[in-house]
């Protein structure tokens, strides 16, 4: 790809650093305003569009958390048997509760899977798994429920010219311990006890067109749900105050080979100062809460770095409760509107025929 031979300025940093801080679908005019070097809007919108043309921009993408609507979320980590290297993905495209798994390393050498359920019914997920069980599919699991959570911005300044990542792990550690023996609670707005909000099936239809295409105009998605703009309009804010749409980022593409990693981990007292530290990264994360002790955070971050991240947890290990990490590649991302599909006009609920499921994967095997 010819994304690999651009380099990023300093004005590129900048103007990345501005989308992170305000959103992906920040005009030029507003990131006008707050870059430095000051720059021109027109000079803006071209640096944009050559970034997205170069590869660093990938898509943006809408960061939606649907558990006020029902919906349910959770990581399901999967261990295969001796012997066994992965999971076909045609037996996980069986269940459309299933919107992404990766390849895993570390305490369970396998597959991770992202699924939703129906907050009613959360024994589709353990049905599943316990299918896989008969079948010898899998040797262990572990489930681990996203309640909530939080982006983290990424500070692109920490980029060279190259678009490698420049990074003191050592440094990091020092003022992690600084701040953690600040004993000051991390403050993070998070919302442990999701409340339903009233939505209908137009709503989950224009959330599936929005997660198939988050820069879609209210034209096009006016036309594909069969609404005005005025009404695509309403809703898309309706959506943004109940805290449904979170909001919109772009991805980015790093010039050296990206992984995901994510960290499990437990706290010996809510919200603890350790998370201080996580957030001092400058890497591109999400923090997911299952309680406000019990965490996961997924960081976006060159494969070359994960053993200095490892030693710097160790360097920090003694703040927590329990932490291991795992490692996430190969992603398969299916289409979304499986998982939406699966919601019911007619109960107002989100419906997994989980024995179908499991029929379908007994004729695969």
């Amino acid at each position: 790809m010819t994304a690999r031979t651009k380099r990023l300025d300093k004005k590129d940093r900048s103007i990345l650093n501005a989308l992170e801080q305000l959103g992906g679908k920040v005009s030029a005019e507003q990131i006008a305003e707050v870059v430095e070097p000051p720059l021109k809007s027109r000079t803006v919108r071209y640096r944009i569009q050559r970034l997205r043309e170069t590869g660093f921009l990938e898509s943006l993408l809408a960061q939606t958390h649907e558990t006020k609507m029902g919906l349910g979320d959770c990581k399901i980590l999967l261990a295969h048997p001796q012997g066994r290297q992965e999971l076909p993905s045609e037996i996980l495209a069986c269940f459309p509760m299933f919107y992404t798994w990766h390849s895993t390393f570390g305490r369970y050498n396998g597959t991770m899977v992202s699924a939703g359920f129906g907050t009613h019914s959360p024994e589709v997920i353990t049905a599943a798994i316990d299918a896989f069980y008969d079948k010898g599919l899998i040797s262990e699991h572990r489930i681990v429920e996203n309640v909530d959570y939080v982006v983290m911005n990424a500070d692109f300044s920490k980029i060279a010219p190259t678009g490698e990542w420049q990074w003191d792990w050592r440094e990091w550690v020092e003022k992690s311990e600084e701040m953690i023996h600040s004993e000051k609670v991390f403050r993070i707005d998070m919302d442990l006890k999701q409340k339903p909000v009233d939505f209908d099936h137009v709503d989950v239809k224009l959330l599936s067109q929005l997660k198939q295409d988050a820069g879609a105009t209210l034209k096009e998605l006016g036309e594909a749900i069969g609404l005005s703009e005025p009404q695509v309009a309403a809703r898309q804010r309706r959506l943004e105050s109940n805290g449904i749409i979170r909001g919109w980022r772009w991805a980015f593409t790093n010039v050296v080979d990206k992984l995901e990693v994510c960290l499990f981990f437990e706290t010996a007292t809510p919200f603890h100062p350790v998370l201080n530290s996580l957030a001092l990264l400058p890497f591109p994360r999400e923090l997911y809460a299952e309680s406000d002790r019990s965490f996961t955070m997924k960081i976006h971050m060159p494969s070359s770095y994960v053993t200095a991240l490892l030693r710097g947890v160790t360097g920090l290990r003694r703040h927590f409760e329990s932490i291991f990490l795992q490692t996430a590649t190969d992603p398969h991302v299916p289409p979304w509107h499986r998982t939406y599909d699966c919601y019911s006009r007619r109960s107002g609920r989100w419906e997994f025929d989980v024995e179908e499921y499991i029929a379908c994967m007994e004729n695969l095997l």
